[in-house]
């Protein structure tokens, strides 16, 4: 990573934000935290500024301000955000005239296309998390059977098609039957709903996409997936290892051990 002396953290929704921000410190990183009024945020993950609306010039005015031309845009940022209108400036509206649809990466590379042309510099979250990244293999005790295993490696491909597409980058199935494809709705919604129509002991597959843009965006799994899974008849997680996070990884074992709740990493690759 490039030597940064002071960074603008843009807060999604989320824990990656915080995490962000006290591994940036830790490289001794000087952190100007800001995050949005519409977002729901938890109490220890709330920026130390708000602002009311996603503007291009309000983060170029920030940034002028604290005299550092490196951005980091951490956190999720829902889709149904993009349908209201009050909370997006006239200078990002302008942009999104400019394309055939609202798919995220094509909003989110205009909008940061238009910040490198005033000279910003646009940093990962993934710079400062990698060792929260999903390792390679069985993570608990629970592993996926002969039957997992037929539906991981169907499945990944649907995955993997879907997230190239810019769908969604979660499925649930089970015994190859498609429960549940994610959408706007985010990966613990869409789990969901597919152990309402699998009954539970379903599969779970989050995968990137193929050209994933790390800087725009990463698939996360943490304690609130494992929970829903578990809390719901459990089953398998299947999760594209290196090209995922996996957060509060002590504690997310702990609990799927504890729910007999199965994580894999997967390499894509080799399916």
């Amino acid at each position: 990573m490039m030597f940064i002396k002071k960074l603008l953290l843009v807060a999604g929704e989320g824990t990656i934000p915080s995490i962000v921000y006290r591994n940036a410190l830790e490289k001794e990183i000087d952190v100007i935290w800001f995050g949005f009024r519409f977002l729901n945020y938890n109490q220890q993950d709330i920026p130390h500024h708000l602002i009311d609306e996603f503007s291009i010039n309000t983060l170029l005015k920030i940034l002028e301000t604290y005299q550092t031309n490196y951005l980091c845009l951490a956190g999720k940022i829902p889709r149904s955000f993009l349908f209201q209108k009050d909370l997006i400036n006239d200078d990002i509206k302008q942009l999104m005239r400019q394309l055939p649809g609202y798919q995220d990466d094509q909003v989110l590379t205009i909008i940061f296309q238009k910040l490198k042309q005033q000279g910003i510099y646009l940093i990962s979250p993934i710079e400062f998390m990698k060792d929260h990244l999903t390792p390679l293999g069985n993570l608990t005790h629970r592993v996926p059977n002969e039957n997992e295993w037929d539906d991981i490696y169907y499945g990944v491909k649907i995955a993997k098609y879907l997230a190239d597409n810019e769908i969604g980058q979660t499925i649930v199935l089970k015994r190859k039957a498609i429960l549940a494809v994610e959408a706007a709705e985010g990966t613990n919604e869409t789990i969901q709903r597919g152990v309402l129509f699998g009954k539970g002991n379903v599969v779970v597959i989050k995968v990137a996409r193929t050209q994933q843009n790390f800087i725009q965006d990463i698939p996360t799994i943490g304690t609130e997936t494992i929970l829903t899974l578990g809390y719901n008849g459990g089953g398998i997680i299947a999760v594209e290892h290196g090209k995922t996070l996996l957060l509060n990884r002590d504690e997310v074992i702990e609990k799927a051990n504890g729910l007999k709740v199965g994580i894999v990493g997967i390499s894509v690759a080799n399916q």
